[in-house]
Order: C-alpha cells, then structure tokens, then sequence
C-alpha cells in the first residue's frame, strides 16, 4: 500500500509503498520514524521510506513499545505454548571498546 508524509519543516511531501502486510496502519514511533506490525513482526521505517527494519516477532498490533530515550524496545512475543512473553531489547549499539 502507498504511504504518504508531509514534512513541515521542509515544505516537503514523502510518497512510499510498503509491500508487506500490515496489522494495522503505522503509527509514529518518534519524530522520524513510523512503526507497526507485518507478518507477526516489529516494522519499523523512515519518515521518507528509507530504511525499512524488522526488529523482533511480536504478538502486539501496533509492534512494540519504548522507553521515552529510545533505548529499549518492549514487545509481547510469541512463545511455543498459548502464553507470551514480555521481551526486552536493548537497541544501543555495543560498545566496541
């Protein structure tokens, strides 16, 4: 389905498709990125279409949830029996040191 994004801050418009199935439509995640669900997985992508991630499976309509920084993302994931688990990601890079 095609996807539409004005951009206010650059008197811009953003036009993209996304061929994968959708739970719901995306919603925000933050500022810059829109998040949902496709495929019993966490959707996540750029503003402008760019970017497209899978993150982890997930159980929730609307993909995942996060903390106000941004550095952990918190997901119900399908398990092997009827019942979910609440899953914890931390999404800061390692450290290389």
């Amino acid at each position: 389905s095609v996807k539409q994004v004005y951009d206010l801050e650059q008197n811009r418009n953003y036009r993209f498709s996304i061929n994968e199935p959708l739970a719901e439509p995306l919603t925000w995640m933050d500022g810059h990125r829109l998040i949902g669900l496709s495929s019993n997985r966490v959707l996540v992508v750029d503003f402008d279409g760019s970017n497209k991630q899978f993150l982890s499976s997930s159980v929730l309509s609307k993909g995942a949830y996060f903390d106000t920084s941004y550095r952990y993302m918190y997901s119900l994931t399908p398990t092997q029996t009827a019942v979910q688990e609440l899953s914890v990601f931390d999404l800061r890079a390692p450290d290389e040191n």
